[in-house]
Parts: structure tokens; sequence; C-alpha cells
């Protein structure tokens, strides 16, 4: 073969090779135009509607969160409902979010040093500001902490339209208990009945939500390819030598706080102050 011929095949190759691509983005680009991007707009008016009704109506919502070496705290209302999207249109992200609170600052007393230090890091991992007063023995060791946890829980349903995987990934901060866990949604199969199973979701009612879109197959390949996205990303932070805590991890937005009007009350990264009593 020649060194033209050589050439020749090659250009034919890649011109190939970028045709095929070409028609990959595209096919992802009509299901966005035609399925994601509908889904999403009609999932944004959904929750739209039912923010105002919620905020409107004001219903009672209870609600108890799991503190580590603690246990179960009652006592937390939700209410304060708000949405928003990055554009009504062509729709990438959807936020829902909401305050669970509880009537003046939690003030638990945790015994044993090894559930002190279980609920301190709980607390830092998931940015809640507290005030820790340690109680110590003779010897200077921890026997207890008294901890003062501030009274409000951020909780976020964060949406967003995965062009490349075909499906909708939702993000829930908060909820149903404190932390981040992460489900996907097939855009085939929001409707009606998914938007109102969706709804009680949100309002701690019975519901059917995640439960029955997908099949236990197809939810394992899922979970493969995010593994594999995960596994990806990590290599990318080594050989970037960047820190995972440095990675934007699908917290919400803070300008949330002064939109759902606590303008003034903003935190930062959790407030930590920790004194000792020794006894």
């Amino acid at each position: 073969m020649g060194v033209l011929d050589e050439l020749r095949e090659q250009a034919e190759s890649l011109r190939s090779e970028q045709e095929r691509e070409q028609q990959r983005i595209r096919a992802l680009e009509q299901f966005y135009r035609e399925e994601l991007n509908p889904k999403m707009i009609r999932i944004y008016r959904y929750l739209k509607e039912l923010a105002e009704h919620l905020n409107y109506i004001q219903p009672v919502v209870d609600v108890a969160y799991e503190f580590p070496g603690y246990g179960l705290v009652e006592g937390f209302r939700q209410s304060r409902y708000g949405v928003r999207t990055d554009n009504e249109i062509q729709m990438t992200e959807i936020d829902f979010q909401c305050l669970c609170r509880h009537e003046g600052n939690l003030r638990l007393r945790v015994e044993s040093e090894e559930n002190v230090k279980r609920l301190k890091d709980f607390l830092t991992e998931n940015e809640i500001e507290y005030h820790l007063r340690n109680e110590q023995d003779d010897r200077f060791r921890i026997r207890a902490g008294n901890f003062v946890i501030n009274h409000q829980v951020l909780v976020a349903f964060l949406l967003r339209a995965d062009i490349e995987k075909s499906c909708i990934r939702l993000t829930l901060v908060n909820f149903p208990g404190i932390g981040v866990k992460h489900e996907i949604i097939n855009p085939r199969y929001v409707d009606d009945a998914f938007l109102d199973e969706f709804g009680n979701f949100i309002l701690r009612r019975e519901n059917q939500f995640l439960k029955l879109q997908i099949s236990e197959e197809e939810r394992r390949r899922i979970r493969e390819r995010l593994e594999a996205d995960n596994k990806k990303r990590r290599k990318e932070m080594r050989k970037a030598a960047i820190k995972p805590q440095d990675v934007c991890r699908d917290r919400p937005k803070r300008g949330w706080l002064a939109w759902l009007g606590l303008e003034g009350k903003k935190k930062s990264k959790a407030l930590i102050t920790e004194s000792e009593d020794r006894r």
C-alpha cells in the first residue's frame, strides 16, 4: 500500500468516526428536545404550583431526624417552599427547596467520647452549625458532650437533565434524613401518576415514588455507569491534585436562604465552637 492510499484510508476512517459521533450527538439532542425537556418543564410547572398551594395553606408536616450518637429527634416542621429553574424554555436544572425548623435550638446531651465524636463528625460533614461543651473526668477524658445545634435544616430536591445519559438526575439533600442521596429518573415515566407520587413524597406521605419506575436490571446498569463515572472523576481529580472537598457536591445554592426570607441569617460552613468542662 502506498503512502497516499494509507493516508486516504486513515482520513476515511476518521471521517466515519466523526460522522458517527455527530449522529450520536444529534440523537441525544433530539431526545432532549422531544422527551427530556418537555418532562423537565412538566415537573417544574407541577412543583411551582405545589409550592404556591403549600405556602398558602401551610399544612403541618412533621419531621423527625436521626442524629448518630444520640438518636431520633422529633419536633421539626417542614415549610417555606420554593422552586426555581435555569431556563423556562430550554430547561436543564430545577431546584425545589424548603426548610425544616425546630422550635428553638436543639440541646442534645451525648454520653461517651465515641458518641460525641460520631455526632461531631456528622454535623461537620453536613455543614450544620453547633456549639459543643465537653464534660471531662479527672483524667481529662471526655465522658459526655452537650450540643447546641442550629434549629433549621435546609431541604432540597435538585433535578438535572443529563443529556449525555438521557435521564434526569435527582439529588436529595437532607431528605428524608440528613445527608445527600442520588437517584435516577427515566423521563418516559414522568406522567400525572408520577407527579402525584412526587407530591406525596415531598409531603412525607405514603408513596411509591421512585419505587416502580425502572426494573432492577435497568437500575443495576445505571448504577454501574455512575460508578464508572465516579471512578473516572476521582482519577481526574488525582491527576489535577484537587482535594475532593474542593469539588462542588450538589449542595444547595447559598442564595436560597435569602430567597426564602432568611436574609441576614445566611451561614458559612458549619460554625463550630467547642469548650471543656472538667468535673
